[in-house]
C-alpha cells in the first residue's frame, strides 16, 4: 500500500518569486528530479501554491517509510538536492503537517 504525505508550507516574506523561479528550474531539470526521487523511493511528488500565493502544498507518495526517505534526502550529495534544500530553507517555512484521515488506492 502506498503512503502519502501532505505538507503545508508558508512562503517567507518577499520570497514568492524566488520559489516560483525554482519551480520553473525544477521542471527544466526533470531528469535530475526523477533520478533523485527514484533514489529516495518517492513514487509521486507534486507542489501546489494557494490562490493568495502565501502557502505551498507539497504532496508525496511512496511505499517506503518517510523517515527513511527523509534520511536519504538529508544525506544526499546530488547537486539538485543540495540546491533544493538551500532554496527551500531560504523561501519556505513549515506551516502545518495535516493528519491523514484516509487514503484510498485503486489497483
Amino acid at each position: 500500500m502506498s503512503k502519502i504525505k501532505l505538507i503545508k508550507l508558508r512562503v517567507k516574506a518577499g520570497q514568492k518569486n524566488n520559489w516560483l523561479k525554482w519551480t520553473v528550474e525544477l521542471k527544466k531539470r526533470r531528469r535530475e528530479v526523477l533520478h533523485t526521487l527514484k533514489k529516495e523511493g518517492i513514487l509521486s511528488e507534486a507542489c501546489f501554491i494557494s490562490k493568495n500565493g502565501k502557502d505551498i502544498y507539497y504532496f508525496m507518495e511512496t511505499t517506503k517509510d518517510f523517515s527513511v526517505i527523509n534520511k536519504v534526502f538529508a544525506e544526499s550529495k546530488n547537486k539538485i538536492d543540495i540546491e533544493h534544500k538551500k532554496i527551500t530553507s531560504k523561501t519556505l517555512k513549515l506551516n502545518e503537517e495535516p493528519i491523514e484521515l484516509f487514503n484510498f488506492t485503486v489497483k
